[in-house]
This record gives C-alpha cells, structure tokens and sequence, in this order.
C-alpha cells in the first residue's frame, strides 16, 4: 500500500521540494537557446560543444525538455565547478567510476621519445676516447678487479693459506706503491731494477734477518740486544726497548736499506734524483712488510686454531688486516726515510758515510719505538710521527739542505 501522506508534516508545515538527483554522464542533456531547445546530447558531446564556445557559461542545460534548467557555469565539469551543491554535477562521480593512471603509457611514450639514446650511450665516443691509456683508469681497474679476479681464479683450485697470504700481501704492497710513485714521481728506474729491489728484499733480505738474529747472538751488545727483543711485557720498559730498536729494528732498517744503497753506489755513470732514491727505498720496505706479513699470517692462523688467540675473532681479523695493509707501508716510510739520507750523501759528495748511518739511526729509533708500545696510543702516536718525518723530507728543499751540509763539512 502506496504512503499517501507524510504523518509528520502536521509537526513541519513547509513546502516540501525534491533535491535533484545527480545524473550519469552517460545520461542525455539538452541545451537551451533562446527558447529553442536542442537534444538530446551526450555529455562528451556537450563537453566538445563548450570547449568550441557553443556553449557558454549562461548557456542553459538541463537532463530533460521540460527542464528544470541550469546555467552551464554551474554545471559540475562542463565547464566550471559549480558554486550552487543543488545543481547536478556533469561528472560521473560513482565510485566505481573512479580512474587512476598507475602506467601513463602517452606520457612514457613521449619522455621515451624525446630521450637521445646515441649521447645517452656514447659507446663510440668512449672507445675514441680510450681510457684505458689513462694511468688513473688503470690503477682503478687494478685496485677494483684484482680481488674479483684472484676469488674466481682460486675458486677453481684449492685456497691454502699460502695462496692467500702471498696474493693479497703483494696485492696490497703493489697499491701502496702506484700511490707513492704517483706522489713521489721519481725519473724511470726500470722494472727491472725495481722487481731486483723487490725479490732481493723479499727473499734474500728476510732470510738475512733470520741468519743475523742467529749468529748476532755470538757478537757482543748485539747478543743482548737479540735477547732482550725476545722478552715478554714482564721485562723492564728500558729492556724492550732497547731489544726493539737494536736487536729487531737496526737489523730489519739495514737489510731493507742495503740493496738500494747497492743500486745507488754502483750506478756511477747516473745521477739518481732524490725521489728516485726514495721511491726505491719504499718499494724495498713494501716488500719486506709485505713477505713479513705473509710470516706473521701463518703464526696468527695456527694460534687461531689451536684456541690460542688470546682474543675474539674480531681482533683476528683485525690485526691480519693490519698485517697486510698497514704494516708494510710503515715499513716503506722507514726505508724512505733513510733512503732520503742516502740520496743526500750522494748528492752533497760529504759526509757519505755519516749521513745514511744518521738516517738507519733514525728510522731504527722509530722501529723500535714502535714495536716497544704497538699495544698502546704511544705506538699510534709513533707511526703519525714516522709518516709526518717522510712527508716532510719529501717536502724540503733538498739543494738547500744539500749546500748547508757542504758549507758544515768544509
């Protein structure tokens, strides 16, 4: 049964209008035009009748013939937004209408378009360029690649430690030196004079260090220098250090010292430069780091696993790595130092002898210093002072020193 009257309109006496209902775009419109109505139209007719100005903002537009009528302007997306909420909109807003562009497939198609991809990929401007000549290029290739290039070539036999101490101990050696030769500059040397420099400390160097350690023991002072370099902390402070710098890092600065003294004493029909000089001295401290690290591995490896490391896995790796890397480079600013004395007793012509049994003395003070407190910030504080010494030779005006230790000695 149909309501036929609203029970409450007794309590509401006012005139009761219904709001209009908002339509589908998909529904049709008609269009007003001084009494003239025209229709039925789709909106997307509608819509393109107002972008081409036939239809205007007070252009009436209404859902039926009969009307009610609106002004376009005030029609929800026909034109504009509408200022009255009681106009139906001209937008279907359905929810289930609602659109959301996730992959703009015009728009990739035009960014993709208007992309250069020949100077995008300048592959032929790259080659004529040939950067690979350049010798930055080439140390980069070398620092990056060479491990990626030892893990695949040792995956395809067996890693034993030696395998892994000697690659990545003269990987580490041979970096150290591109940087210093980049820094140092020194004249061309060869390389064949500087892998002679390298296998001569490596090899004939070390094996000195361990013949020395043992016949020293029969030669005064030295036997108790060798002896007190192979005591424990519980030795007095004065002991150690007097082991370390005598019996430990004397005889390590004079064999890494020796075959660049050789090199330079013996070439007298060439004036070597001072940087060369230097530079010959450090590659002969990164070789010995380098073989002593190789040593050293294979003691920490065997403490490790015997359980005799006396700390975590952490410091393990820790102290390997400072093997490897830190070490040996230290061991080259120590030769380069008393390499630079050598250069400056062969250039002043005096005191040829003196000058480079100066610097040994030096650079041996320095070692032992450092080994007697390597466990403390004082060991630290020695290495900063080892490197700030080498950078300030390399820094100094060696004529100058070169005419004053000639005026001295006359």
């Amino acid at each position: 049964m149909a309501l036929l009257f609203d029970p409450c309109s007794h309590l509401f006496p006012i005139a009761f209008h219904p709001i209009e209902t908002r339509m589908s775009k998909s529904a049709n419109w008609f269009l007003k035009t001084s009494d003239v109505i025209t229709g039925p139209f789709t909106a997307t007719v509608l819509r393109s009748m107002a972008k081409r100005g036939e239809v205007v903002e007070t252009s009436e537009v209404g859902q039926s013939a009969e009307g009610p009528w609106y002004q376009a302007g005030k029609v929800r997306g026909l034109i504009v937004e509408p200022m009255d909420e009681g106009v139906p909109s001209f937008v279907d807003e359905s929810p289930f209408e609602e659109r959301n562009r996730i992959i703009d497939g015009k728009a990739w198609k035009e960014e993709l378009s208007a992309i250069s991809w020949k100077d995008l990929f300048p592959l032929a401007s790259w080659f004529r360029d040939e950067p690979w000549t350049l010798v930055w290029v080439q140390a980069l290739v070398f620092a990056f690649a060479t491990p990626l290039f030892l893990l695949q070539f040792f995956s395809e036999t067996e890693l034993t430690l030696t395998k892994a101490a000697w690659s990545f101990s003269t990987y580490f050696a041979v970096l150290w030196g591109i940087f210093l030769h980049r820094l140092l500059r020194p004249d061309a040397i060869g390389a064949k004079r500087m892998l002679g420099i390298w296998f001569f400390t490596s090899t004939l160097g070390c094996i000195a260090v361990l013949v020395i350690s043992e016949v020293g023991t029969a030669v005064p002072v030295l036997n108790a220098a060798i002896a007190a370099s192979n005591q424990d902390e519980s030795a007095s402070l004065i002991t150690r250090f007097f082991g370390m710098t005598i019996g430990v890092g004397l005889i390590e600065e004079c064999v890494k010292l020796f075959p660049v003294f050789w090199l330079v004493k013996m070439s007298t029909a060439r004036t070597w430069s001072r940087n060369s000089v230097i530079f010959m001295g450090v590659v002969s401290g990164l070789a010995f780091g380098a073989t002593e690290a190789i040593f050293y591995s294979y003691q920490y490896a065997e403490a490790f696993a015997n359980a005799e490391f006396e700390s975590s896995i952490g410091s393990y790796i820790v102290i390997q790595i400072l093997r490897f890397i830190s070490l040996p480079f230290l061991h080259a600013v120590w030769c380069g130092i008393s390499a630079y004395f050598l250069a400056l007793s062969k250039a002043s012509q005096k005191g040829s002898r003196v000058l480079p049994l100066v610097g040994l003395c030096t650079v041996a003070l320095l070692h032992g210093s450092y080994n007697t407190f390597s466990d403390s910030w004082i060991g630290f504080g020695v290495t900063i002072l080892s490197m700030f010494i080498f950078v300030g030779y390399i820094r100094t005006d060696f004529m100058s020193v070169v005419h004053r230790t000639a005026d001295v000695a006359d």
